[in-house]
């Protein structure tokens, strides 16, 4: 188990311009089928976007730094809940949990629902993946059945995966699956490395800095030594010619910021507000400083590599700008929240007391203060929308 831890649309201004490939199968000069590009697609577990360069201190994480430097960089993503299963589940299939209903650990999608990797596996494409999370494991999701290797063994048999330090292994894992996908070249590829090590347990790492004896010390190191071990797959893939390179953070973690430690609890931003990074072809370095949500990567993912995303996504293509949308998250595990965001503003409501709480991030990005009674209509107005979603939100 984890630790604890339409309506109104606004307007999104990029402050980048992307080229999409065309959908469909690209073609040469000649008219000849071309190859798209193959996919690196790196999530990290636990991981708060303040702790990772260019966000945050780059002595810290160099590795991502050397890949931001060349990438599409995301600087208010969010993800669709404030733990693994449900956030995993909006983003690769596309959909908010009030639909896709992964709410408790022993939820799952329905292995029916198109996902990012069943596409790309119905066209053709190979698909290997290691992965440190029992929560994404071939028992727990149904991920696994449309890869062609699908490797949980740093941890599966061994323990549970937060009294383990895996990311050496997943690593050396991924190294090695590359290697052999690189040594019979036909089919592009997908690689997915999910990394574990910034979810607690919190270890101490010799070969890092060493910066402390608290907990919030402790998960930096964590952060540090996941860097690290990025760096090695970072120095194969990055210069790889015609390759995509997709890395972000299922969520956050709470480190004391409102009281607690850990996540699944609330809906704060430490939790919500993830890194995300796009590298590769077809992708022109920027920033976007819009708030964007994970539910559009799939689709984003799948139009650089020219797929037509299914019709059961509801999420649309980041690129070549974001489509305005107001941002849904929540978490029904250890406490019952829902949450959507427009623009600056986010209502977080709870369930249990038919109470909610609005934060202006422009001036309280610390959310410390309810903006409820310095902003009553767009009280209003939020909570309107949140309940045209979920009924068990009061729509006054």
């Amino acid at each position: 188990m984890e630790s604890e831890e339409g309506a109104v649309w606004w307007w999104i201004a990029c402050t980048t311009t992307t080229t999409l490939p065309t959908p469909g199968t690209p073609t040469g000069e000649t008219g000849t089928p071309q190859r798209p590009p193959d996919i690196v697609y790196v999530t990290i577990d636990t991981t708060r976007r303040d702790h990772l360069a260019p966000w945050g201190d780059p002595a810290l994480t160099p590795n991502v730094a050397r890949l931001a430097e060349g990438a599409l960089r995301y600087d208010q993503a969010q993800a669709g809940a404030s733990w693994t299963k449900p956030s995993m589940a909006t983003t690769l299939a596309s959909q908010d949990a009030w639909e896709h209903g992964v709410w408790d650990w022993p939820d799952a999608i329905d292995p029916n629902t198109p996902t990012l990797f069943s596409v790309l596996h119905g066209a053709g494409w190979r698909l290997e993946a290691v992965v440190g999370h029992n929560a994404l494991a071939a028992y727990a999701a149904p991920y696994a059945a449309s890869f062609d290797v699908y490797d949980t063994s740093s941890w599966e048999g061994i323990g549970y995966p937060g009294d383990l330090v895996t990311s050496e292994t997943l690593v050396d894992q991924a190294l090695g699956y590359l290697d052999a996908l690189e040594a019979d070249p036909g089919a592009p590829f997908l690689l997915w490395v999910h990394l574990f090590d910034p979810h607690d347990t919190y270890f101490d790492h010799d070969d890092v800095v060493d910066l402390g004896t608290t907990k919030a010390d402790r998960y930096a190191e964590e952060v540090a030594y996941t860097d690290q071990q990025l760096g090695r797959l970072l120095d194969r893939v990055l210069d790889r010619p015609d390759t995509l390179i997709v890395l972000h953070a299922d969520h956050g973690e709470e480190l004391g910021d409102h009281g607690r430690y850990g996540h699944a609890f609330s809906l704060y931003q430490e939790l919500l507000g993830v890194p995300l990074l796009i590298r590769g072809p077809g992708v022109e370095p920027g920033v976007v400083t819009a708030p964007v949500g994970l539910i559009d990567l799939a689709p984003t993912m799948l139009a650089l590599v020219g797929q037509t995303p299914p019709d059961s996504f509801r999420g649309t293509s980041l690129l070549p700008s974001p489509a305005a949308r107001p941002l849904f998250a929540e978490t029904r595990r250890f406490a019952d929240l829902r949450s959507v965001r427009d623009g600056d503003l986010q209502l977080v409501w709870n369930v249990a007391t038919a109470s909610g709480r609005l934060f202006d991030l422009a001036t309280d990005p610390a959310q410390k203060l309810d903006a409820s009674e310095r902003l009553p209509d767009d009280r209003l107005r939020m909570q309107t929308l949140l309940s045209e979603v979920y009924p068990e939100v009061s729509a006054y």
